[in-house]
């Protein structure tokens, strides 16, 4: 009982202390609802105004926040003593104090980052394009990363051309050196045959795509580049993602490699403003050498005389009369000219100029970086030019620990004016008898261009002239990505990220073909009366809308328990996209001031496409980690695409991938004085690849056929329905080692890749519509070569040097098709054409042709020979001919081209086409040197390419002396009489066959370029103290110095169109890249 009245009495003291503790902390809240002080510089003792006071609670997240005032005064309203008081500026350490009383005095102090750049090192943690966060020295699979501080002495106006070569495995070939042409690119090769091979770019975590149906590459380098629309300024870094492991998480987009591009983002330091301007002057290459007038009219004499005889020839009223005008002859003067046509539309210099302007910062809880950029690049051909605004925003928001915000916003805005035709074909083609303006009987040039009419000689040929000055031909966009990030942590290891991201692009191409570009006799009766022709005042305009929305969510989970680490991820993909255009094409407008295809009452015609593409992905990913000896990741994909029929319309696709680690390992110990690291990784996946035609799997209608004079209505494709998704299946095999403490490292990979169900356009029956419809057939196979070095040689106060070195090999080839039987893209079998094809067992990018022998040096070896070298004859004793195509057709004599007959039937035909070369080079690769003393470095780029071919069209254009087209000075050594011996047939005009594709036109195209090499200067920190700036460098370069080929052509850079494998490397004479040199100034306050 007694013990019961004690515990009483105990529980009712307990319980009344416990009510005058809370009664005193609520006196207390009550008391303490404003806090007063005063902000003051440690160093100092000055007040500080701005200074911003902010009240955080336990997750750090901010409730209230005020500023002090010009005396360094603050007030602030307090919800919750427990919170605690945060007091920040600019360029000063922050500092956080409890809630403790009604006033709080504070003094700052400096930062030790406040006046100089930051820098961070160490094994950041960065999913480096993937969904896990992973040190990159524990990365599973094979990739490369590029860091843009390593390249930062290299001034460039687009990625593409700072990436070539800087990567194993990344191939890149520029389509053409007008401003703004962009690449070709690859990574390891071509992996399909009927889809494209272009690799995904990825920025900042968002695919960044670009309309349907412009994609850009050596046949359409008029078009808007993705990579040239990216300013190199606001880029941080780049990773090339290569295996399956690495970009199973993107599915079909990523099957062609994925190139990850991090832009700059801000930081909590004091703010840092950048001003980097890049000038650039470039100088055209010449071509190859041209005949000269009175060399080029010799050749037709001889071409016109080989075919017709040379007796009872009328030349003044012969096809090429004109050219033997006499003095004072009407048009004598615009006939006997000496014109260098490629001077004529080249500058004699181009010109370039980029300004970026940057900020970064921010503070304790956000963080900023915004950047602004113009360049405006122009020649090296006469009105060509591009130019590029760039705007980019992104902003990071910590609103508590649990609580994250991140958004990005990025402006594009380009202007593209091209020539209407392929002009650098043109000029070295144009006869140099030629004017460029029309002449007077004296001689004088007038003030119009000379054209020699519907019926005039070579009338084909334009003035390249008039199509560079008055031809227009010009491609805008503008261009807006929009993304937020929410990251929320509701418990520890748990992560939720939620991502909204929008792209929108509108674009308009124009063309306009004028009567005075156009060499064609033209006038305009009446509005009702046309003399019509498609190519006077031929105008076309194809407006462009792109919108693409990509929803992304994330459960992300890791684990930590001593040596073991564990990471799990689930994702959820919806992406759609939609391209819709209009075309109109017209001509003869009334006047060459209306410039538009609609301004005509003649309307060739009128469409419109629409493009709409809807993806949904689910993806699971795990890793397991031990220490940093071993490591398991896996993933599995599955995704759907409305580009397939209902049967068809989802595929998985999972990858495993793994490393081991022996110097973690207690036998390797005694290695760690020289070997720091070395790590040996595996993985094997499947990627997947769907139609590009959005439509493939409907059937659609367009009213677009006439029956006489009924407009009528026709299908445009077969629906399948049963088109199955293109898999490749790979297995990659790496070493990363590192040597020396990171003095020397070397990275190694092998890969296997198998490509079935192709999605290739097969030829059908004609009674069916329709020539070809898509379908999966056919097996190929690629296996791919890679190596890495990087050395880190010399790191002393004033000494450094640094070097680096990649080498790649991708062989990929054919290994089955239907019944064995080789797929023909192209069988014309004729002068100045290949057949384009793909067979059982050849490589990817082989060139067919016939086999070149020489010239027949007289008639009588123009016969059937055995492989003794004795002549065959017939059942009459007679000798047998070389014909042409079959039993009956021409026959060769002295002077024709020598082509092998491989099957020995005296018949030159498809039977004797062979393969004679190929268009992907064996070895490829660069190499970089970097030496610096002091405040100075001089750095080199290389790039080089070996065993690959090139067709050279511009050769087989300029030596075939078949029609009135200007050749090449090498045809001087022509064939002229019986018993020459000379390699280069002789001119006949409008017959023969002496310029079929053959490996005549086939050259090896191997080369090792200089791509740049720039001396730079960084000016002193102690002159930098005093001018008040952080950094400022100047940089001298240029750009293509020097190049080693024994290529003819102008540029063995040649792409090999990784749009169409089919379309092999050829040099179609477009614009060379010129040598450049650039100035660039960087400088950061």
């Amino acid at each position: 009982m007694i013990l019961k009245k004690y515990f009483f009495r105990a529980v009712a003291f307990i319980a009344l202390l416990m009510m005058a503790q809370k009664l005193s902390a609520q006196s207390s809240a009550v008391q303490i609802t404003i806090v007063r002080g005063k902000i003051t510089e440690k160093a100092t003792g000055k007040p500080l105004p701005g200074a911003t006071i902010t009240e955080k609670n336990k997750d750090n997240r901010l409730v209230n926040g005020v500023v002090s005032d010009q005396n360094g005064n603050y007030q602030i309203k307090i919800n919750d003593t427990k919170d605690s008081l945060h007091f920040a500026m600019v360029g000063l350490k922050s500092v956080s104090r409890a809630i403790r009383g009604e006033v709080i005095n504070v003094s700052l102090e400096d930062s030790e980052n406040s006046l100089g750049i930051v820098e961070i090192t160490g094994n950041v943690k960065t999913n480096s394009g993937g969904f896990l966060n992973i040190e990159r020295k524990n990365r599973t699979s094979a990739s490369s990363r590029i860091d843009m501080k390593d390249l930062e002495n290299v001034p460039a106006t687009s990625i593409d051309a700072l990436l070539e070569g800087k990567a194993s495995g990344l191939l890149i070939s520029m389509n053409d050196g007008s401003p703004g042409s962009g690449s070709s690119i690859q990574i390891r090769g071509a992996t399909s045959l009927g889809l494209n091979s272009q690799p995904l770019v990825v920025v900042d975590d968002v695919p960044y795509k670009s309309p349907a149906g412009t994609d850009v590459d050596a046949n359409n380098p008029q078009g808007l580049s993705d990579l040239v629309g990216i300013s190199p300024s606001d880029i941080a870094s780049i990773d090339i993602l290569k295996d399956a492991a690495a970009t199973a998480v993107y599915g079909s987009d990523g099957a062609n490699g994925v190139i990850v591009i991090r832009t700059k983002r801000g930081n909590n330091y004091a703010p840092s403003i950048s001003i980097n301007s890049i000038t650039q002057i470039k100088i055209p290459q010449r071509p190859f050498p041209l005949l000269n007038g009175d060399e080029y009219k010799t050749m037709m004499l001889e071409a016109y005389q080989n075919k017709y005889g040379t007796t009872g020839i009328d030349l003044v009223s012969s096809a090429i009369g004109k050219l033997f005008l006499e003095r004072g002859a009407i048009d004598y003067e615009n006939y006997n000219n000496n014109t260098y046509w490629p001077d004529v539309i080249n500058m004699k210099r181009g010109f370039s100029q980029s300004t970026t302007a940057s900020i970064l910062g921010g503070g304790e809880a956000t963080s900023y970086s915004v950047s602004m950029g113009y360049l405006n690049d122009t020649g090296p051909v006469i009105n060509t030019n591009y130019k590029r605004l760039t705007g980019r925003f992104n902003f990071d928001y910590k609103i508590s620990n649990k609580l994250r915000f991140s958004s990005n916003f990025s402006y594009l805005n380009e202007n593209k004016a091209s020539t209407i035709e392929n002009v650098g074909d043109i000029v070295v083609r144009k006869a140099p008898v030629l004017p460029v303006y029309t002449q007077d009987q004296y001689g004088n040039p007038l003030a119009t261009y000379f054209v020699p009419g519907t019926s005039g000689f070579q009338n084909d040929l334009k003035n390249p002239l008039a199509l560079v000055d008055n031809g227009i031909s010009t491609n805008k966009a503008d261009r807006l990505d929009a993304s937020v990030f929410l990251r929320y942590n509701p418990i520890k290891g748990l992560q939720i990220i939620s991502q909204v991201a929008n792209s929108f692009q509108g674009g308009r191409s124009d063309k306009f073909l004028p009567l005075t570009a156009s060499g064609a006799d033209y006038f305009r009766r009446t509005n009702l009366l046309l003399s019509a022709s498609d190519q006077v005042n031929t105008g076309s305009v194809i407006p462009q809308n792109y919108s693409r929305i990509n929803i992304k969510n994330d459960l992300n989970y890791s684990y930590s328990s001593g040596k073991h680490t564990f990471q799990g991820l689930f994702s959820s993909i919806i992406s759609s996209e939609t391209t819709t255009s209009i075309t109109i094409n017209g001509r003869n407008t009334p006047s060459e001031y209306l410039e538009a295809g609609y301004s005509t009452d003649y309307i060739n015609n009128i469409g419109s496409y629409k493009f709409t593409r809807r993806e949904t992905k689910l993806i699971g990913q795990a890793v397991y980690q031990y220490a940093d000896k071993f490591s398991v990741m896996g993933s599995i994909n599955r995704e759907g695409s409305s580009t397939f029929g209902k049967n068809n319309m989802y595929g998985t696709f999972p990858s495993v991938s793994a490393f081991w680690r022996p110097t973690s390992e207690a036998f390797m110990k005694g290695t760690k004085n020289w070997l720091t690291d070395l790590k040996f990784r595996g993985s094997w996946g499947i990627t997947g690849r769907a139609p590009q035609n959005g439509q493939s799997n409907l059937l659609t209608y367009s009213a677009n056929a006439a029956f006489a004079d009924i407009q009528g209505v026709v299908p445009d494709n077969i629906e399948l329905t049963n088109l199955r998704w293109e898999k490749s299946t790979s297995v990659n095999i790496g070493s990363d080692i590192l040597f020396f403490n990171g003095k020397l490292s070397v990275s190694a990979d092998w890969s296997n890749i198998k490509t079935r169900d192709l999605l290739l356009n097969q030829p059908i029956t004609g009674t069916s519509g329709f020539e070809s419809i898509q379908t999966n057939f056919g097996d190929m196979e690629g296996k791919v070569y890679e190596l890495e070095v990087f050395t880190n040689a010399i790191r002393g106060k004033k000494w450094r040097l640094q070097a680096s070195f990649n080498i790649a090999s991708s062989n990929t080839r054919i290994t089955a098709l239907p019944n064995n039987l080789p797929v023909i893209n192209a069988s014309a079998f004729d002068n100045g054409k290949f057949m384009s094809l793909v067979n059982v067992g050849d490589r990817i990018g082989t060139i067919y042709g016939l086999k070149y022998k020489g010239v027949y040096s007289r008639d009588e070896d123009a016969f059937v020979k055995d492989d003794a070298g004795k002549y065959v004859t017939d059942f009459n004793g007679q000798k047998i001919p070389i014909r042409w195509l079959n039993s009956t057709g021409e026959i060769f004599t002295g002077g024709d081209a020598n082509y092998e007959d491989l099957n020995k039937d005296g018949i030159i035909n498809k039977q004797d086409v062979t393969a004679i070369g190929n268009a992907v080079p064996k070895v490829y690769g660069g190499f970089m040197f970097r030496l610096g003393y002091s405040d100075w470095e001089l750095m080199s780029t290389f790039t080089y390419r070996y065993g690959v071919d090139i067709v050279n069209e511009a050769q087989m254009n300029s030596t075939n002396m078949y029609n009135n087209n200007n050749q090449s000075s090498a045809v001087m050594r022509r064939w002229r009489k019986q018993g020459d011996v000379t390699d280069i047939p002789r001119a006949l005009l409008g017959a023969g066959h002496n310029w079929v594709g053959s490996d005549r036109f086939v050259e090896d195209g191997s080369y090792v370029r200089m791509n740049t090499l720039s001396l730079t200067y960084n000016i002193p920190k102690k002159l930098l103290a005093r001018l008040s700036l952080r950094t400022a460098r100047l940089t001298f370069t240029s750009s293509n110095p020097f190049l080693l080929t024994k290529y003819t052509g102008v540029d063995p850079t040649v792409s090999m169109n990784g749009n169409d494998p089919f379309s092999t490397g050829r040099d179609r004479s477009q614009t060379p890249n010129p040598l450049v040199f650039t100035l660039a100034a960087l400088i950061t306050f």
